[in-house]
């Protein structure tokens, strides 16, 4: 069920926030799933996407500007968590 996955993932970190050139994205508790992350400016435009099968990804922003962005994580095509970004 929907909570059942939903409590498949306990926790994402996301360092280092605020961010400069790239930002790292951990999962736990997670097994083999395929996993998006998108990376949304303050008006809901898409501007970065990574997918992994793995708990990490690395994620380069050097070409956006300094903002503050939403990075969407995805499992298995449902979203589980949003995070606002600070990029300086």
């Amino acid at each position: 069920t929907d909570v059942e996955e939903k409590m498949a993932v306990s926790q994402v970190k996301v360092y280092p926030n605020p961010a400069t050139d790239h930002i790292n994205f951990e999962l736990y508790n997670i097994d083999n799933s395929n996993i998006s992350i998108q990376l949304f400016d303050v008006s809901g435009r898409l501007v970065k996407e990574s997918s992994t099968s793995t708990n990490k990804c690395r994620m380069n922003l050097s070409d956006l500007q300094s903002g503050t962005y939403i990075a969407s994580v995805s499992i298995n095509d449902k979203v589980f968590e949003k995070r606002s970004i600070i990029l300086n």
